[in-house]
């Protein structure tokens, strides 16, 4: 099988999945001003009533990488094709978080993407085995996360981290899942821009020391998301930030 030259466990892309993609369209072209959705990023019908957000990671062997999160204790979907003929997956870890891996080459670069799980230790465990990703823990500096790298990368490297859910969060229905961060200008103004449109507000805006502002989202249809927006152009930014507003 091709392989591809992106770092294993790199985010490959995101997946929008709800009962009405087209206004799921408007919804975030009228929030991040998309003329369509950037690459990486695609919008299906989906047969529930809720919609939800799907980070996919890179694979240079998708059929490999499946079996790998079988024997790690995961569930394995589906197997087939994207919507571009890539190989690909669709699994849930043992937390009961669904991702997906995809077999590309394709450049995508996400802001930052965060597994909230109620059982933080069983996910890095069972990620590590799966894509073999640089864990460091900062729990004890920044409130509670574990960061997440590539094989080889540096600091500058890492692409999202593990977070506890809280037991009030798990309580009130909230199911362990990836949460994609997308670029702004402006945290705030696009939170309330959101709920304007139609969404809510999750987590108003907060700083994070180093990296910039965010807030935690949920769209008209049910999926969650988040918005951050550097210190300062130029200056500390999250990790593999593209920059532009609403872009992975």
């Amino acid at each position: 099988m091709p392989a591809t030259d992106r770092p294993h466990g790199a985010p490959a892309g995101l997946d929008h999945t709800g009962p009405d993609p087209e206004s799921a369209g408007r919804f975030y072209a009228a929030l991040f001003g998309w003329p369509h959705p950037p690459g990486g990023v695609a919008l299906h019908p989906g047969a529930g009533a809720h919609a939800a957000w799907t980070v996919a990671f890179t694979t240079p062997d998708a059929a490999a990488t499946a079996r790998t999160v079988h024997r790690a204790g995961g569930t394995v979907h589906r197997c087939t094709p994207d919507e571009r003929g890539r190989p690909a997956a669709l699994c849930t870890d043992p937390t009961g978080a669904v991702f997906a891996v995809r077999q590309t080459g394709a450049p995508f670069r996400l802001p930052w993407t965060e597994l909230h799980t109620p059982d933080t230790a069983a996910a890095r465990t069972f990620y590590r085995t799966v894509f073999d990703w640089q864990q460091h823990d900062l729990r004890a500096e920044r409130g509670g996360c574990t960061v997440l790298r590539p094989v080889g990368g540096g600091p500058e490297d890492g692409h999202g981290a593990i977070v506890q859910l809280p037991a009030h969060q798990a309580a009130d229905g909230i199911r362990p899942h990836w949460l994609p961060y997308f670029a702004v200008l402006d945290a705030d103004a696009a939170a309330e821009r959101a709920v304007r449109l139609g969404g809510s507000v999750r987590m108003t805006g907060r700083p994070v020391p180093g990296l910039g502002r965010l807030a935690r989202l949920t769209d008209p249809y049910g999926a969650a998301f988040a918005v951050i927006a550097a210190d300062r152009p130029g200056g500390a930014r999250p990790p593999g930030c593209s920059g532009p507003v609403g872009r992975p």
